[in-house]
């Protein structure tokens, strides 16, 4: 498993998803003073693991239901970074998958070591 910051308290749920930008384009500008940069990805497999909310006040996030608080991992970011992503974009995957894709360096499952 990769070592979680201090700031990150795992609630011991794992989840996937696969994250496709190709359809998007590379750079929009919503107004003269914007430029939203999306980098491309085509079946970015991303590896989470959930973290506990806590409110502002106590110097972290309110979340609202529908979205998972998360420790996210990819060959794109295998370090990872804190996010939210919504629920309903997510499958539920085992700690021991997890840990799998962690072996295999974030690769998707047949891409990386032997565990296939």
């Amino acid at each position: 498993m990769p070592e979680m910051p201090d700031y990150a308290k795992p609630t011991g749920r794992f989840f996937f998803y696969i994250w496709d930008t190709s359809g998007i384009p590379p750079v929009q500008y919503p107004d003269e003073n914007t430029a939203i940069i999306t980098p491309t990805f085509t079946d970015l497999h991303i590896y989470g693991c959930e973290v506990k909310p806590y409110d502002y006040e106590e110097g972290q996030m309110l979340l609202r239901a529908a979205r998972v608080m998360g420790y996210w991992h990819s060959t794109a970011c295998p370090e990872g970074e804190l996010g939210t992503v919504a629920l309903q974009e997510l499958t539920k995957i085992s700690a021991e998958d997890f840990s799998a894709a962690y072996q295999r360096g974030w690769l998707p499952k047949g891409e990386g070591s032997e565990d296939g």
